[in-house]
């Protein structure tokens, strides 16, 4: 069964060689490596230019972002299914083979992500990502209710080409495509994860995960937002209002600057020198600053976090009703 392998870059020299060999490598050999180079201004184009393997398609088009990135490849992905991959991860060999096999013998399934390694700019293994008991329910559950941490690694997902056919692929939703994308298919297309590592997720400074947390977290509301909208009234205001989405997406990353960033910060921080294994300087850390104190249980954080959303969702039906 054909697999094509999407992978999009934008600048990405440092990594990119590590993840296209990793894919190149697979033991499933059926494959297509979609690579969809986003206006690279650095050296990509020049390693990519290396490799001379026929089932590697390196498309070229001018910097557009993302989300226009993955759409344009999606067209060229001529697989059953279509496999995610980033510019800076690697992937095991047996990856590709574990999924296909997943979805062979689970046929009710459509969206399959794994569980993973998380690996550093160095390639040095700081910790792994596990989830059990994986399905819709908990799923909906994750985002909903903010239980847990990030419930699907985007690069680790499988999907069947149909899903991206139905939801007409990912839409633009400023480091938030992957999550609209999940809450979109909960109501139609059955969830699944593979408890088994077969990504090492890597936690760069650069990347969007800490450099654009608020954006993130800000865009995932909207999203949320926009869909309990539609559940409602039948409105997608994305195709619809999206200027009245814009609007409240301002407001949100004020409200969310001030009360939620300084508590998530000394959370992540927390975590930081537990995975570093720097449980002294973590302990002078806290002591500096305990005001922040209820901030080291998980549960504050969500709960914060679910608030902040019941808030919004309140605010946004008053504007539109008004």
């Amino acid at each position: 069964m054909k697999v094509s392998v999407l992978l999009p870059v934008y600048n990405g020299e440092k990594f990119i060689e590590l993840a296209v060999q990793s894919v190149l490598r697979q033991t499933h050999e059926d494959i297509e490596v979609i690579v969809v180079d986003d206006g690279s201004t650095d050296g990509t184009a020049e390693v990519l230019s290396r490799f001379s393997d026929d089932r590697l398609i390196v498309c070229r088009k001018k910097n557009e972002g993302l989300v226009t990135a993955l759409n344009y490849g999606l067209k060229k992905c001529s697989g059953q299914y279509v496999a995610r991959m980033d510019a800076d991860d690697i992937c095991d060999k047996n990856r590709i083979a574990e999924q296909v096999n997943y979805f062979i013998q689970n046929k009710d399934v459509d969206i399959l992500c794994t569980d993973v390694y998380v690996i550093d700019e160095c390639g040095r293994l700081i910790g792994e990502q596990l989830q059990y008991g994986f399905d819709n329910k908990m799923l909906w559950e994750m985002f909903w209710l903010c239980r847990g941490t990030k419930p699907i690694i985007h690069p680790s997902v499988m999907v069947r080409k149909k899903v991206f056919d139905d939801l007409g692929g990912y839409r633009d939703y400023n480091c938030a495509e992957d999550k609209d994308l999940w809450i979109r298919a909960l109501v139609s297309f059955r969830f699944r994860r593979l408890n088994k590592k077969l990504l090492y997720y890597r936690m760069s400074k650069g990347g969007i995960s800490r450099n654009k947390q608020a954006e993130q977290f800000v865009s995932g509301i909207l999203s949320m937002t926009n869909h309990v909208i539609l559940a409602e009234s039948g409105e997608d205001l994305y195709l619809t209002r999206p200027n009245i989405l814009l609007a409240y997406k301002q407001a949100l990353i004020i409200d969310y600057d001030r009360e939620l960033k300084p508590g998530l910060i000394f959370f992540e921080s927390l975590k930081d020198f537990y995975r570093g294994r720097r449980l002294f300087e973590g302990l002078v850390f806290v002591l500096l600053k305990p005001t922040y104190l209820l901030w080291a249980l998980p549960t504050y954080g969500r709960y914060r976090k679910k608030k902040f959303f019941e808030r919004f969702i309140a605010r946004l039906r008053l504007g539109l009703v008004n």
